[in-house]
């Protein structure tokens, strides 16, 4: 049997919101009568399971209308970061505004740091007496930084996933609870996803897409 979906639970009110249940009790009455419900006798199953049937509706739908529902919890997405991976994003961030400053003819306003490593970029680009464009090679930079974040963005999640198994499973052998161990569904992970290397706002997370880019 599949997973039951869970619906938003009617919101109990709050003790300065009692006077909602005078208003819910009077248009379910409203309601009630507006149907005629009262006027029809309960003498077998059908016309009982009809007047249940009719009832719910109409509780159910002035409980929602009245009280509201609750919010669902969302779960807020784990950050996957560590010393190295801000390390990496800061040198991403400095590249990019080189690259901006450059391909602006060096007029574009940009930090002091991808000012400066503009500078040492530079610097090593002459001393390597390289045959391709400057922004090329400055892209090319980017493009490693990138291998490097996928990489240790793996190796994080990889290394949070066995700690968190390791949690668990001393958790259970001091008697706790092994609830997390059941998966009610098929685990299917997610995609890891990069940021595209010309457009840094889109994310690229089909494989051959992330293999071509890194």
């Amino acid at each position: 049997m599949g997973r039951t979906v869970n619906r938003p639970r009617v919101k109990i009110p709050l003790k300065t919101d009692k006077h909602k249940y005078q208003i819910f009790r009077d248009q379910v009455d409203e309601a009630v009568k507006a149907k005629c419900i009262h006027e029809r006798p309960v003498i077998d199953d059908d016309s009982f399971v009809q007047r249940y049937t009719e009832l719910t509706e109409i509780i159910t739908s002035v409980a929602t209308s009245v009280f509201g529902h609750t919010k669902p919890y969302v779960k807020r997405a784990e950050v996957i970061t560590n010393g190295k991976i801000k390390g990496i994003l800061t040198d991403l961030k400095h590249v990019g505004g080189a690259i901006r400053f450059e391909k602006s003819g060096r007029i574009a306003r940009v930090s002091l740091k991808a000012r400066d490593l503009h500078m040492r970029a530079l610097g090593d680009f002459a001393r390597g007496a390289s045959d391709i464009p400057f922004v090329q090679y400055l892209t090319r930079k980017r493009k490693r930084l990138y291998k490097s974040l996928f990489a240790e963005r793996s190796k994080e999640i990889i290394l949070r996933a066995r700690v968190g198994d390791r949690q668990r499973i001393a958790a259970a052998l001091k008697s706790g609870s092994t609830r997390k161990f059941v998966h009610l569904s098929d685990f299917i992970p997610f995609p890891l996803a990069i940021n595209d290397l010309d457009d840094p706002e889109r994310l690229v997370c089909d494989p051959e897409g992330v293999k071509s880019t890194t």
